[in-house]
Parts: structure tokens; C-alpha cells; sequence
């Protein structure tokens, strides 16, 4: 059994995080259930604010008060000064790339479930170039986060080449998403070579290894990454395969969803806080539980809880 306030006790930082993806603006419309083709249903609400695979990581470092450094692009457009305005709230490095070329956004729809689908329209953060990363020393990180979201196209290239010139010793912490089919397989198997802990979920991780035995899949992922992997579960907690291939499971919270935007990117987030804080990968993963459980029973993106909310 975990001792929830004693891991926050011992959130102390001394590795160093860079956090590299996304800022894009959701729009977030609330429905009883996906329509047919063809059919014409109404919404029950609607609310819009910044999202971002990147931005809702860095959302969890933020409330627990780490340090990171981001490389999220800002481009120019409606959507760009929209996550400009917010990054500038929060105290964010920002990065404005010269050109035309606006923020993604994303309509995201939810069902009275709490499951959300997404429609997104891709922007400036599917264009990164390596230029982008010159004002960053790749080699001062320990942990370095990822998104399949950024690794598509051309994308997957630019992370590669800026990895390839992280020290050795650092982590990749990759967070694959749903989009793992669309990215190139070449891509995928130098991204996983990277001293790689992979954090998916369930129906990601059969994707990958087109076998639906959970056990038999985390060990494959595995075998790829000679690192740890997390396979998360939803309100199941997660399964771990650690540093020693044990594989533990770890529990999870029950709470009233009212939206899952989000929540694998928290729970990236937690097990990146434990970890640049040197605690185990149990108790890092079981914290990223708790965070993703208060994710979820919110509305919206970046909706990660504070240390009080926690304890």
C-alpha cells in the first residue's frame, strides 16, 4: 500500500525535464452520444481552452511545482495568440516561430460517458524544424518527453535527429497516443532505441504489438526498449513491467468521470515528476494514478490538480 502524502513529501527534484509537443486550443462540445452519418443532434454545451499534449504535461509539472524547460511552437494566427495569451499566464518559455502558420485546434466531443472523441486540425506543431531547438542544450536533460502526436510525417525525423543528440544516460519518456498507426513503423523502432519508457495505454499497446495479451504485449514492448513500460489501465491503475521486467500491477481510483481529456497526458506527467524526483517507478506510477483519476473527473484539458488536491 502506497502512502499517497509521503510520495509528495519526497517530491524533491534533482533531475532535469525537457518537455517537447504541442499547445493547441480545444473546443470541447459536451453531447449525449456520437450521431450517425447523416443525423443532426445538438450539443448540451460547449467551452473552449488551451490543450495540448505538451502543455497538459507540463500543466502537472506546473501544480507540483517542478521546473522544466518546453519547446512548444507558437505560430501566428487566431489559435496561436490564444495559447500565447495562456502560456504567458503561466510563465512559460515561448517560442514564436516567424511565418504564417496558425496553432492546431481540436474539436473535442464528449460523450455523457465521459469518453471524448477528437477531430483535430493540425497547425504549427506538426511542422517542427531542428532550428526550432537552437536555443536549447539537448545534452543538459535527464528526461525528455515525447507524443506520437508530434511524431508523424516529417515530424518523427526532426525528434529523432534532436534525441540522437541527448546524453546518454537520459530517458525518453514516450507517450505514444492513438495515433501510433500513423506513424512510420521505421520511425517507431529508432524512437523506442532512444532509452525509451513507454507509457501507452491498453488498446495502444495491442495496436503496437498486434497481440491482445496485455502480459505477453508489455513484455514485447519490452524486449524493443530494454527499458521499463507502463500500460495504463484506466480506472484499473496501470501494469508496470520495471526495471528488474517484474511486472507489478498498480492500483487505480475510482471516481466520477466527467471527461477523459487529458488524462494520459497527466499521467505522463505524474510519472515524470516522480521519476526526476528519484522515486521509485512504483510510487511514481502510482501517483500518476491519483493525478489522472482528478483529471478526469473535471471538465477540459490541463486540469491537473495541485499538491493540496492531492493530500
Amino acid at each position: 500500500m502506497y502512502n499517497l502524502k509521503n510520495i509528495i513529501k519526497n517530491l524533491k527534484q534533482n533531475k532535469k525535464i525537457f518537455i517537447i509537443g504541442a499547445a493547441i486550443v480545444d473546443i470541447i462540445i459536451k453531447i449525449d452520444k456520437l450521431p450517425l452519418s447523416g443525423e443532426d443532434i445538438t450539443a448540451t454545451s460547449s467551452s473552449k481552452s488551451v490543450g495540448g499534449c505538451a502543455f497538459n504535461v507540463a500543466d502537472v509539472l506546473d501544480k507540483l511545482k517542478l521546473q522544466f524547460d518546453l519547446m512548444i511552437p507558437i505560430g501566428k494566427g487566431i489559435y496561436s495568440n490564444i495559447v500565447k495569451t495562456e502560456m504567458q499566464k503561466k510563465n512559460y518559455n515561448i517560442n514564436i516561430i516567424e511565418g504564417n502558420i496558425d496553432n492546431g485546434y481540436c474539436l473535442s466531443i464528449v460523450e455523457n460517458n465521459g469518453e471524448r472523441t477528437f477531430i483535430t486540425i493540425p497547425g504549427i506543431e506538426t511542422k517542427m524544424q531542428e532550428a526550432f531547438f537552437n536555443k536549447y542544450n539537448i545534452q543538459d536533460y535527464d528526461f525528455i518527453y515525447i507524443s506520437g502526436y508530434e511524431a508523424e510525417g516529417e515530424n518523427g525525423n526532426v525528434l529523432l535527429n534532436i534525441l540522437k543528440k541527448k546524453k546518454l544516460s537520459a530517458k525518453v519518456i514516450f507517450d505514444t497516443g492513438p495515433r501510433v498507426s500513423f506513424i512510420d513503423k521505421s520511425i517507431i523502432k529508432e524512437l523506442l532505441k532512444q532509452n525509451t519508457i513507454l507509457t501507452i495505454n491498453e488498446q495502444e499497446a495491442i495496436k503496437i504489438t498486434q497481440n491482445d495479451n496485455i502480459v505477453e504485449a508489455i513484455k514485447q514492448i519490452n524486449f524493443l526498449t530494454q527499458e521499463p513500460v507502463i500500460i495504463t489501465l484506466g480506472k484499473d491503475g496501470a501494469i508496470l513491467l520495471n526495471e528488474n521486467k517484474k511486472i507489478e500491477k498498480i492500483s487505480g481510483f475510482t471516481v466520477s468521470v466527467k471527461d477523459t481529456i487529458g488524462a494520459g497526458d497527466a499521467h505522463t506527467g505524474g510519472i515524470i515528476a516522480g521519476l526526476a524526483c528519484n522515486l521509485p517507478l512504483d510510487k511514481s506510477v502510482y501517483l500518476a494514478n491519483k493525478i489522472a483519476s482528478i483529471v478526469v473527473s473535471k471538465s477540459g484539458a490541463a486540469t491537473a490538480p495541485s499538491i493540496d488536491e492531492l493530500i
